[in-house]
Formats: C-alpha cells, structure tokens, sequence
C-alpha cells in the first residue's frame, strides 16, 4: 500500500528523532505509522496495519536501515562553526537590543525516560558465562520529560508526557510542581508543545522572553508558531547538529539528570520495596 503522504510525515518523524539521538525501533515506527493514518487520512476506512511487509518496504523507499550505535560521525567543521556563530550573533543582538535578563532567557528539551533504567554493564566475576541484570519487564515502555530552566538558574516545573492507557496517570495528574499529560504514544506533538507553552511557560508576561529549543518537528511546525505569537517572546532554534554543543539541557542537563535516575532505579531494585510485577503477578523479570 503506497502512502505518499502518511510516508513523508513518519520519514520526517524518524529524522526529528534521530536528530536528538533518540532510539527508534521498527516497533516504534509502525506504532507511530498506525497514529498517524487516521489524522492524515479521515474519513476513510481504517484498514491500515502498519504490517511488518509495509515497514519493510517503507524502509527501503526511504532508505533507512536497522543499525548498530556507532561513534559520532564528524560532520564538516566549518558548516558547523557557521551555523553556531550565526545563532550566537543572532541571541547577543536580540539580548542587547531588548535589554534581556537572563531570567527572561529560557531554555526548553525534550528527553526519553525508560521505566526500565537499565546500564548494560555491571561488575561481576571476570569470565562469567552468563552475566544476568534484574529487570521489571518494562524495557519499551516509556514517558517523555519536558525540562525547562532560565539563565538565573530558576527551574520551570517538569512537564511529563505518559502513552494513554496508564492508569496510574490519573492519580498524578494534581501531584504539586509538575505537570502530567498523556498522548497516544508517549511522545511530545504540537497539542502537547502548545499544552506546554500554556501551562508552564506561561503566556501572559509583561517582560519579553526568548525560548530556546531544538528544532524537532513540533516546535517549528506553523501551528506552534501561530501559537507563539501571543506570548511576547522571541523563539530560538538550535540548528541541527548543533545541540551537543551549545545547547543546555543537551550538554549539562540530561545526562546527570539521567544518571541520578539510573542510580536512583538501582537502589530501588536492590532494596526491600514493593516492586512491580510482570503481567500475571509473576517475580521480577531476570
């Protein structure tokens, strides 16, 4: 079944997550492919199964292929050095020209947490057979945080995105300090992204802002743009392949911000709490 447009949407998906070196998995791609195929194409019958024959031969038209992580690849030094000294001219102008504080300056960046905060290694007897990790049978499920602070350090309240059909979610949806939505698939899009600006970056100000995120597909979309329009703030986009960079939520945020997760995960599965089950109340999965 050949769908141009369901095609360019999920091809233009796939890159916006490679882009923030996200993950992306053939389970999710067919996920995000059985989403997507009622809002593009209403009205018409849904026989779509985003089959594993479809993914397949949508990968071969796009030319994308399963790969193995490898090192990052070493883009073109100077495309690189224009495009962060064009964005640094393009901030300090707009700094100076609207005389901005650094608590007018925000910056905002999605990241994936793993209800399975699993590392790959783990200290064990040298020329073990078989090295075994603990875990709760929850690796490919996941939510989506939303992390934004100012340039004076002050934290905005962390905004989380859960896949629908969780019902714990319900119950955290008044919890203080934090911000709780769901989507179909657990990830951001542009109801959640305009959700965002409304409920913790706040549209009415009287000091003019400048936002500055990444360029994933729905914070550059029109709708969010229209959307932007009457926040009295200037947006800023990290150019691609730029956010390893210059970018602080990328550099200096979600990597520790990770780890003391993972450390956290840790200590939780090695104590004495109550743990979630696998389906059927079985023990923890090993």
């Amino acid at each position: 079944m050949l769908l141009p447009q369901l095609e360019d949407v999920l091809f233009d998906w796939i890159m916006s997550q490679r882009a923030k070196s996200l993950r992306v998995s053939r389970r999710s791609i067919r996920e995000q492919a059985k989403y997507l195929y009622p809002t593009l194409y209403p009205g018409t019958e849904s026989n779509f199964k985003a089959s594993v024959g479809w993914l397949d031969n949508f990968l071969k038209r796009h030319d994308l292929s399963l790969r193995r992580r490898t090192t990052v690849a070493q883009k073109d030094p100077n495309q690189l050095h224009t495009k962060i000294v064009s964005l640094v001219l393009f901030i300090s102008k707009n700094v100076r020209l609207r005389k901005l504080q650094p608590s007018q300056i925000i910056a905002m960046d999605e990241t994936s947490l793993w209800f399975d905060m699993l590392s790959n290694t783990t200290i064990a007897p040298t020329g073990s057979n078989t090295v075994q990790l603990k875990s709760t049978g929850n690796e490919k499920a996941h939510a989506t945080l939303v992390l934004a602070a100012r340039g004076d350090g002050t934290k905005l309240k962390p905004y989380v995105v859960f896949k629908k059909g969780i019902r714990e979610v319900a119950k955290l949806q008044n919890t203080p300090g934090i911000v709780v939505r769901t989507s179909a698939n657990g990830w951001m899009n542009d109801d959640l992204t305009s959700d965002w600006l409304k409920s913790v970056f706040q549209k009415f100000s009287f000091q003019h802002r400048m936002l500055v995120w990444d360029s994933y597909k729905c914070h550059i979309s029109e709708s969010t743009k229209n959307e932007l329009k009457g926040f009295n703030s200037t947006p800023v986009v990290i150019p691609g392949g730029c956010t390893k960079y210059i970018q602080a939520p990328d550099v200096s945020w979600n990597k520790p911000f990770k780890a003391k997760v993972t450390e956290l995960y840790d200590s939780w599965l090695s104590g004495d709490e109550d743990k979630a089950y696998t389906k059927g109340g079985g023990n923890l999965k090993v």
